[in-house]
């Protein structure tokens, strides 16, 4: 099965509620060979993580992102955000 495949297979289990299926696809996915398949798994899965309300887990995966992606906008706002609502203050995220 390609990465493809996975993402939509957990973009359907997400949208079900099958959360617990979603996060599965998204960790096989971060064992992908490709640093492009196993950044956007990391992606996808900190937003499942962030909707879960697990936010020290969604925040962590960013992180990873950045150190792989610094000037990536979309993940630095959802850092961002994400840290907000655990009460973090940007001048704590410098």
């Amino acid at each position: 099965m390609g990465a493809g495949e996975l993402f939509k297979i957990a973009a359907v289990a997400a949208a079900k509620g099958d959360q617990a299926a979603a996060e599965r696809a998204y960790e096989a996915l971060i064992g992908s060979p490709s640093q492009e398949v196993r950044l956007e798994a990391r992606f996808r899965l900190a937003m499942l993580e962030g909707d879960r309300g697990n936010l020290t887990k969604a925040v962590s995966l960013l992180r990873v992102i950045l150190d792989h992606r610094p000037d990536s906008e979309r993940v630095r706002v959802e850092l961002a955000f994400l840290s907000g609502r655990m009460g973090i203050t940007t001048e704590r995220l410098r």
